[in-house]
């Protein structure tokens, strides 16, 4: 529980801290989000709208997540690094984040409100979903799963552990 706060404390500095920066760049540079003329009216005003926002989120997430691990392995050594599935986890976020990052980037590059295709994107998650149990410790190339405790006869369900 301890982990979970010092996380989410770190995330909330870090996305606050670099948040306000990040729009005052996206805007001097003109990084903001096109609006299709044939729209309605009150989409005007997001004319405009700083996008890749996301990136601060993430970063946040990120230093939060190895920022906790490292303060409790300082204050207790004997704990335990991060955990495979947390790792997955924080893959597959960042990998996502990519993939938005792609979408608003061709957005900004190309001046027009369609960014990636649905079809790239599609593939473009497909290759991070597919690419992320390669490291799990249920793939073939990780180690094995343990098998689930066997069925109480008498009350169908599992046994706890």
């Amino acid at each position: 529980m301890i982990g979970i706060s010092i996380a989410a404390a770190l995330s909330l500095v870090v996305s606050m801290a670099l948040m306000p920066p990040l729009i005052k760049l996206l805007y001097r540079f003109k990084f903001g989000q096109e609006v299709r003329d044939d729209g309605p009216e009150g989409h005007k005003t997001k004319q405009g709208t700083p996008t890749m926002g996301g990136i601060v989120i993430i970063l946040g997430a990120l230093v939060g997540y190895f920022g906790s691990h490292l303060v409790l392995w300082l204050l207790q050594p004997a704990a335990t690094g991060p955990t495979a599935s947390g790792l997955l986890v924080m893959f597959l976020f960042a990998g996502m984040g990519c993939v938005g990052f792609l979408d608003d980037f061709i957005k900004i590059y190309k001046r027009r409100s369609l960014g990636l295709r649905s079809g790239a994107k599609m593939i473009g998650q497909a290759i991070v979903g597919v690419a992320s149990p390669t490291g799990s410790p249920s793939s073939p190339t990780g180690t094995p799963t343990p098998r689930p405790p066997p069925a109480c006869p008498s009350c169908a369900t599992s046994v706890p552990r």
